[in-house]
C-alpha cells in the first residue's frame, strides 16, 4: 500500500502543477481577450486544450490508483471520492495527501471564477459583433443611390451570422 500512496501523492502533485500551469495560461488568456489580440487567443486557447488533454490522462490515473488502493479492481466502476481513501490509509498520509488535495482544489476554483470571467467577455464580444453587424446592415437596407429617382434599390443579399438572417 505504501508504493500505491507515493504513486498517488505524485499523481497528485503533478496535478496540482499542470492545474498552475493552466491557471498561467488562462490568465494569459484572459489579457488576451480584453486586448482583443486574436492570434494570442488561438496560441492560448491550443496551449489551454493541451494542459486539459495532460490533466485528464492524470485524474484517470489517479482514479485508477485510488481504486487500487481501496481494493476496488471494477475499471467500470466511476470515480472514487477522495474522502473514501482518506478514510482508509494511515494517518501519517493524510495529512500530506490533504495538503496536495486542498491546493489542487483551490486552483481549479481560481480556474473556475477566471474560466467564468472568460465566457462572459466573450458572450459580450459576440453580443457587440451582431449588433455592429445588424446595424450595417439596417443602414445599407435604407439607402437609395442617386440616378435611380425615388425608387428603392434592388433588394441586397440576405446576409447570415450565426445561421440567422439578419
Amino acid at each position: 500500500m505504501e508504493k500505491r500512496l507515493e504513486e498517488l501523492e505524485s499523481i497528485l502533485s503533478k496535478e496540482l502543477d499542470l492545474h498552475n500551469s493552466l491557471l498561467e495560461v488562462t490568465k494569459e488568456f484572459s489579457e488576451a481577450i480584453k486586448v482583443n489580440n486574436i492570434e494570442l487567443i488561438r496560441k492560448k486557447t491550443t496551449e489551454q486544450d493541451e494542459h486539459i488533454c495532460s490533466i485528464e490522462r492524470l485524474e484517470e490515473s489517479r482514479n485508477d490508483c485510488c481504486k487500487s488502493i481501496l481494493g476496488q479492481s471494477d475499471p467500470t466502476s466511476g470515480s472514487v471520492k477522495f474522502s473514501n481513501i482518506l478514510a482508509t490509509i494511515p494517518v501519517s498520509w493524510k495529512n500530506r495527501l490533504s495538503t496536495l488535495h486542498r491546493s489542487l482544489k483551490s486552483t481549479i476554483q481560481e480556474l473556475t471564477s477566471i474560466n467564468t470571467s472568460n465566457r462572459i467577455l466573450l458572450e459580450e464580444a459576440d453580443r457587440m459583433i451582431e449588433k455592429t453587424l445588424t446595424y450595417f446592415n439596417q443602414s445599407e437596407k435604407a439607402s437609395v443611390s442617386y440616378g435611380q429617382y425615388g425608387k428603392a434599390s434592388a433588394k441586397h443579399p440576405e446576409f447570415r451570422y450565426y445561421n440567422n438572417v439578419i
